[in-house]
């Protein structure tokens, strides 16, 4: 699930809610009437945008089944906000090619300390079984962890591993 789309969906419920509590001081009135159905309507529409965007992240979480092995380039974990994030590039052969791919994950099932000591396991340029989708490679799952990545951030992995690069250089 995009975790922007969840948070502000997570957002317009709270809102909602809080707006319909405030609502019934004024039922009286009409504005508090209509102040009342609106707060029902968006909380009803964000708990059905949750249940969507849930379901369709599991469907593509469904769809990475093809387990191939990618050399690991380059990961940093790091916090935000309580979340334990990864980013990551993985180089990988599909189809003859060969794909420098950059994903990022939030959370999930694995925390920071659990991340952390995967990666340990795992130097730069070392070896690692993944799944993917066969008709794209927007996201990839790293089965040991059962964490599902997406490329939703690939602009800012993309900064930081040239920063990285630029710096091992000198």
């Amino acid at each position: 699930m995009n975790n922007q789309v969840a948070d502000i969906s997570i957002l317009l419920l709270i809102l909602s809610l809080v707006g319909s509590l405030f609502s019934l001081a004024f039922l009286s009135q009409t504005w508090g009437i209509v102040l009342l159905i609106v707060g029902i309507l968006v909380f009803i529409a964000s708990i059905v945008s949750l249940i969507f965007y849930q379901k369709q992240a599991k469907k593509a979480a469904d769809k990475l089944t093809s387990k191939v092995n990618a050399k690991l380039k380059w990961w940093k974990t790091g916090t935000q906000e309580g979340k334990a994030l990864l980013f990551v590039v993985i180089q990988l052969e599909k189809n003859g090619n060969t794909y420098e791919k950059y994903y990022t994950a939030s959370s999930g099932t694995a925390g920071l300390a659990e991340l952390t000591l995967f990666l340990e396991k795992h130097p730069f340029d070392s070896e690692i079984e993944i799944e993917i989708n066969d008709k794209n490679l927007s996201s990839i799952r790293i089965p040991e962890l059962n964490l599902v990545m997406s490329d939703s951030g690939k602009e800012l992995v993309k900064q930081m591993y040239s920063k990285w690069k630029t710096k091992e250089k000198f």
